[in-house]
């Protein structure tokens, strides 16, 4: 017997009480042996047929074929010891089953191939299960856009209504309480103090009716643009925390669709604000346009996590995730970035 041949009575001993459907492919003589599971658990017959190599290549599901043989060719050429593949295999009756393989090659020598001994496990119960999974996920993504959608035009409804409505019918209060209080100074009352106090209130409400319905529908965003628009928030961020943001925008011109942009705007005045309570000392952001996309990259200073890996798993973050996959973009963390916090938001571009 030649040397280089591995002796297979121990392997066809140990496939034969294995759970696994086994075969061992005698590769000089160009005949295959199956173990008992190949017969009981697919259906085939014993026969001439089975111990033709072909039994191995026609159970291979036809779309899958080609990709295995390619695969396993580039093994016997590269000389690779081990194999392992996920495809679809055909039983006696036409059932399709979702397998994976594992094999081992042996050479003789010369380093040519003598024979291919190897295992499949049949997952398609699992794979079943990740299709369900993967289809759930995508009604779930459904939803989730249209309860967004249906959310921004509420948001966009109630800040008109606040801005416009309520906002301008305090504004109209303000201004008479303010031409009363000046009227009663002109003509010598003195006791103005609790009409200017009532004034300043009021004007805290309007100010405050502002701000909520910019955090509803931020109204800059369709003035200006995205990037300016996060450069305004780095203005109010940085007063309100004393945290100076570094902004650079590497492209003349970045237009998003309003969806994507609101999206974008909300998760980059989520992120900053979850910074501010982790203790970084200075941030920088970088704007660009990559492979056709908005891509906006945030880095820390390398003295202080930013994000912490809890947040990574929070609510919080997968809604943010949620959110931006509405609009077909992608959020991703790093937290082992040189010691610090890399965080890449991208969004679609609207280049239209």
């Amino acid at each position: 017997m030649d040397k280089g041949r591995p002796h297979s009575s121990r392997r066809r001993i140990m496939a034969d009480v294995s759970n696994e459907v086994a075969w061992d492919w005698d590769l000089i003589g160009n005949k295959i042996w199956w173990n008992q599971k190949y017969y009981t658990e697919l259906g085939y017959k014993k026969g001439r047929g089975s111990t033709e190599p072909s039994s191995f290549r026609s159970g291979i599901f036809p779309d899958d074929r080609e990709r295995v043989q390619g695969e396993l060719s580039a093994c016997f050429t590269s000389k690779t010891k081990w194999w392992a593949s996920e495809f679809r295999f055909l039983t006696a009756k036409f059932t399709i089953l979702h397998v994976f393989c594992r094999g081992a090659i042996f050479y003789d020598h010369d380093g040519n191939a003598v024979r291919f001994f190897g295992a499949m496990v049949d997952i398609t119960n699992q794979k079943k299960a990740e299709e369900r999974l993967e289809r759930k996920n995508r009604e779930l993504e459904d939803i989730y856009g249209y309860l967004q959608e249906r959310t921004e035009k509420e948001k966009s409804s109630i800040s008109y209504k606040m801005h416009e409505q309520l906002g301008q019918e305090l504004v109209a209060i303000y201004q008479r309480l303010d031409l009363v209080v000046k009227n009663l100074e002109a003509d010598g009352y003195g006791e103005t103090g609790e009409l200017l106090i009532l004034r300043d209130q009021l004007q805290k409400s309007i100010d405050r009716v502002q701000d909520i319905s910019s955090e509803l529908f931020p109204e800059i965003l369709v003035d200006i643009g995205i990037v300016e628009t996060l450069e305004w928030y780095n203005q109010v961020f940085t007063a309100a925390c004393g945290l100076e943001v570094l902004f650079m925008c590497e492209a003349e011109e970045l237009y998003l669709s309003p969806e994507a942009g609101i999206i974008v705007y909300r998760i980059y005045r989520d992120l900053l604000n979850n910074i501010s309570t982790h203790d970084a000392s200075q941030v920088m952001v970088v704007v660009k346009e990559r492979e056709d996309e908005f891509c906006m990259e945030i880095f820390d200073n390398g003295e202080k996590f930013m994000i912490s890996e809890d947040f990574k798993m929070s609510v919080q973050y997968s809604a943010m995730k949620a959110a931006i996959a509405s609009v077909h973009g992608s959020l991703n963390i790093d937290i082992n970035w040189k010691e610090g916090t890399c965080i890449e938001l991208r969004a679609p571009l609207n280049n239209i």
